[in-house]
């Protein structure tokens, strides 16, 4: 007879091993020298804690013993040995949910509906805290060989497959149904942050190019669809679900006031927030990019400010802003209220900005007086550049006349 080793104890015979197997069996775990999950049964070698050999006479019975505890369980169908193991916080009230068919296996629900609930017997394999539930289930499942267990894996639905029936029926029973706001709450918060399968990852360049592929040309389930066979045909999309995707997918945009650098507004995206102006989002971007304040009293930013960085944004806009002559303002002024300038006013407008063209000929005569190296150019039918290059220069122009940006006495004319 072969020698069996369990510790530091040898037996030699059965009767013996069996006594050791049944202590080990209460103490919930495997005798040492036998591995269960390599060699599973019908389940003929566990010893349950309680066992109940009718479950339709021992109903009663079954529903106040387990009342409140937690463990694991097993149905065993006394026709042909087919058994199925599951695990219950509450084995009463889920024996409760098997008798009257609520999310009860599919399979058992069957055989029960065929054989009848007294050709079942219920037992109790053990009592466990909560906690160790799915383990010490899957270490019973895997001593069964034939069972009515769906999932090969307790607690999920890893390694089934349903069948193309049964796909079908799903496909069908889901078409045109709409879930609940409430619903849809819940499975975005499921899939939230590290809950996401794909939390901190990023697919490879060869997994986007292989996605790409999959989905570009013919192979695209909107490909070649027009008119009334679109998706998106003779439909347009409401002010609030445009406000909903703005705001998921737009970036969030900070106003604060220029005078008492307090935060004004905040707008979800770019867009609300040109909305609200009267704007473009382009220019409300250039804005928050720049720090350059916005009609004359707005910072727009894409990320909260302190009072310290609004003053430096404040600081640094007043060293470079440019102050408009009186003569400028008045031309703004007379443009925007669709006047004309005066050629007074354009004269000393030119001079304001000191662009007046002085005409001299060789013998040291004034001969004309030009606003602008534009218009100077405009007479000589030459660039304004070619003007401005004479006039800095000195050189005669043409070969009879001489430009210069200011006027210039007698004396100097002769010395050039």
């Amino acid at each position: 007879m072969k020698t069996i080793f369990t510790g530091s104890v040898k037996f030699f015979d059965l009767t013996s091993y069996y006594i050791n197997f049944r202590n080990c069996a209460k103490r919930n775990f495997a005798p040492s020298g036998r591995n269960f999950n390599s060699a599973p049964t019908n389940g003929d070698n566990l010893i349950p804690i309680k066992s109940y050999s009718n479950a339709d006479f021992d109903k009663q019975d079954i529903l106040k013993d387990n009342k409140g505890k937690s463990g694991i369980y097993r149905w065993v169908n006394k026709v042909n040995g087919r058994s199925y193991v599951g695990s219950a916080i509450n084995l009463s009230k889920r024996f409760y949910e098997h008798y009257n068919s609520i999310r009860s296996n599919r399979i058992l629900k069957q055989a029960i509906k065929k054989y009848g609930l007294n050709n079942f017997s219920i037992q109790v394999l053990e009592y466990c805290d909560k906690s160790s539930l799915i383990k010490r289930e899957q270490f019973y499942i895997n001593q069964i060989k034939f069972k009515y267990n769906i999932n090969p894996v307790a607690g999920s639905r890893l390694g089934t497959k349903h069948l193309d029936i049964s796909k079908n029926i799903i496909r069908l029973k889901n078409i045109g149904k709409i879930l609940s706001l409430i619903i849809r709450k819940r499975m975005s918060k499921a899939k939230l942050g590290e809950k996401n399968n794909m939390f901190g990852k990023s697919h490879s360049k060869e997994t986007i190019e292989k996605i790409s592929a999959a989905l570009s040309g013919d192979k695209h389930p909107q490909y070649g669809l027009k008119g009334e066979k679109c998706h998106n045909f003779n439909r347009t999309m409401k002010e609030e679900t445009k406000l909903k995707l703005s705001a998921t997918l737009g970036t969030t945009v900070f106003v604060y006031h220029s005078l008492d650098q307090k935060l004004f507004q905040i707008f979800p995206s770019a867009v609300a927030a040109a909305k609200y102006f009267n704007s473009s989002d382009p220019t409300i971007r250039r804005y928050a990019q720049s720090g350059k304040i916005f009609k004359d009293q707005y910072i727009l930013s894409f990320e909260e400010l302190t009072s310290n960085s609004i003053l430096h944004i404040i600081s640094d806009q007043a060293k470079f802003k440019k102050v408009h002559s009186d003569c400028t303002k008045k031309k703004i002024s007379a443009v925007r209220l669709g006047s004309t300038l005066s050629e007074e006013a354009k004269f000393k407008m030119s001079q304001d900005r000191g662009s007046t063209i002085y005409l001299y000929s060789l013998k040291h005569q004034l001969l004309d007086t030009f606003i602008s190296s534009r218009k100077a150019g405009e007479h000589f039918q030459c660039s304004h550049l070619t003007i401005l290059k004479y006039a800095k220069s000195g050189k005669i122009f043409k070969n009879e006349f001489i430009l210069s940006l200011s006027k210039i006495s007698s004396s100097n004319l002769s010395s050039s």
